[in-house]
């Protein structure tokens, strides 16, 4: 019978896009019921996104990672792994009801399991036995553990493993979950207020909770703090999951999106997140060195975010695109048909998604930004507004997004989170100078713009005359610089940048990457200019 069940879940049809709401189904059906099993006088339901995103960020870090496992371990292929999990992850409901038939109604706490190590070990060996079942590990949660376990060894079997390598699964999957259930002992934290001491002087705290930002106790402070904290180390660890079960599930896809990532725009954005976090301390407001963990998490993150939300941009505009892509793009994945319309879309709400978690775990003006970003990206590519139609609006859309990026790394890093504090005389730079030099993408996509009734510049004036227009406005931007920022040294680099700019812009045929090169040149040698003085 067991093996028509796992048989059964198998053959289920199953898209990404269907995995990720089921699974989102069962957590928030998890979370609702846990309330019933832990609720305690004086502790607040959990309602706020922090605990409800640091739940289900633990819940997928521990699917994704059991996938992993078990794949490594079996030998099935990825996509049928994840039909069972999803299913198996329908058992994740019981522990609550569980617990309250055990306690009469009364309910248990289920938390984190903190201790020494040799305690840790003792619980491991145990099965949690080693601590109390009133807190932490509670009896709903061992039954719940025990049954998963025995059903990994069983579709281990199921698939053909050998009675050893079955057993190996299942202390595998156990080995998985405890650890998972121990995490915030490897990053130092603690289930006493002692780690708030330590957490409030780190980015976390700076970019994510105001400083005038009061909770009902200090408990309820050590709990907030601790939700964000946790948030991102899972994922950290998710990310890299998730990314290599997609791979293993839809191989050529994945590798047909990824290849569609165009590293130097990607490379843009990024440049503009450093540039912010630079700015900050040259304004004097930026969080005192050496960085801790969560410090460096709060960084990556907010990296991270800026390329998931320029893949969205990209999944959004290419689907908008294809009949002007057919003709100036033609080795974009919607033309070549490596992936599609259907792919595509689906790619497009995995990176809004990822885009969106990353930014808020990032800090609040991070999380904006972020918004803004996707805002833009989408009145940029699509219908109605679909303003890249409009001369010179859309490349202001562009320096908006570069904007926003720099805007992110200023507030990640600084002590002060009000505006006040950002120097207006680089918004205006960077809005204007990329502005100015942002025509210089639509010079390869003529035909097609054209054909999709796109009026840039090369569309308005032609191929030559538009080339020498684009190229007036990117030397008028390089020898802007120095009088907005008022100081002549810089005047030099935009000349010499200029002058190669000119053969670059008029070369045949035309190559957007050595443009990009060029500028990353041009902005190191302003960043040397400005340290070495």
């Amino acid at each position: 019978m067991i093996h028509r069940l796992f048989r059964a879940i198998e053959e289920t049809p199953m898209t990404v896009g269907g995995w990720f709401a089921g699974f989102i189904g069962i957590v928030f059906v998890r979370i609702f019921l846990e309330n019933f099993s832990g609720r305690q006088f004086g502790v607040l339901a959990t309602s706020d996104i922090e605990t409800i995103l640091h739940y289900t960020l633990w819940y997928l870090t521990g699917l994704t990672a059991v996938m992993t496992v078990m794949h490594f371990c079996i030998g099935r292929d990825m996509l049928r792994i994840a039909k069972v999990t999803l299913f198996g992850a329908l058992i994740i409901i019981t522990p609550p009801v569980l617990d309250l038939i055990f306690t009469q109604g009364a309910g248990t706490h289920m938390t984190y399991v903190f201790g020494a190590p040799e305690m840790l070990l003792k619980n491991y060996v145990t099965w949690f036995f080693a601590s109390p079942a009133s807190t932490g590990a509670t009896f709903g949660i061992r039954i719940e553990l025990a049954i998963l376990t025995l059903a990994m060894f069983a579709y281990a079997r199921y698939v053909g493993a050998s009675l050893l390598r079955s057993l190996i699964a299942g202390l595998l999957f156990y080995t998985t979950i405890f650890l998972l259930g121990i995490l915030p002992n490897f990053v130092g934290m603690t289930g006493n207020f002692g780690w708030l001491l330590e957490i409030q002087h780190s980015l976390l705290k700076s970019s994510f909770f105001r400083s005038d930002q009061m909770f009902s106790s200090l408990t309820r402070t050590h709990d907030m703090y601790s939700n964000v904290a946790m948030a991102q180390v899972c994922t950290m660890i998710v990310l890299p999951l998730v990314a290599f079960v997609l791979f293993r599930i839809v191989p050529e896809k994945w590798k047909a999106v990824m290849q569609n990532a165009r590293p130097e725009r990607v490379m843009h954005y990024w440049v503009a997140v450093t540039v912010g976090i630079v700015l900050a301390y040259v304004e004097g407001v930026g969080r005192s060195l050496p960085y801790g963990l969560f410090d460096v998490t709060t960084l990556i993150l907010l990296y991270v975010s800026f390329f998931l939300v320029w893949m969205f941009a990209i999944a959004v505009n290419d689907i908008v695109d294809r009949d002007s892509d057919a003709l100036t793009n033609s080795t974009r994945p919607l033309i070549t048909k490596a992936l599609s319309v259907s792919d595509m879309r689906t790619a497009a709400g995995i990176f809004l998604g990822g885009a969106l978690v990353t930014g808020f775990l990032a800090g609040h003006v991070a999380f904006l930004t972020i918004l803004v970003f996707v805002a833009i990206s989408w009145i940029y590519s699509s219908p109605p507004l679909h303003l890249k139609r409009f001369v010179l609006i859309n490349a202001s859309c562009v320096a908006l997004a570069t904007l926003s990026a720099v805007v992110a790394g200023f507030f990640t890093v600084s002590t002060e989170q009000s505006f006040v504090y950002f120097p207006m005389a680089w918004a205006v730079l960077i809005f204007v100078i990329i502005t100015l030099i942002g025509n210089v993408k639509d010079i390869k996509d003529v035909a097609g713009d054209r054909l999709a009734k796109v009026y840039t510049i090369p569309v308005i004036f032609g191929d030559k005359h538009g080339r020498i227009i684009v190229w007036s406005l990117v030397a008028f931007a390089l020898l802007l610089v120095p009088f907005i920022l008022e100081d002549m040294r810089l005047l030099v680099p935009g000349i010499i940048a200029s002058v190669c700019a000119y053969s670059l812009i008029r070369r045949n045929p035309f190559r957007e990457l050595y443009l990009f090169l060029l500028y990353f040149v041009y902005l190191a040698s302003l960043a040397l200019i400005v340290f070495l003085s």
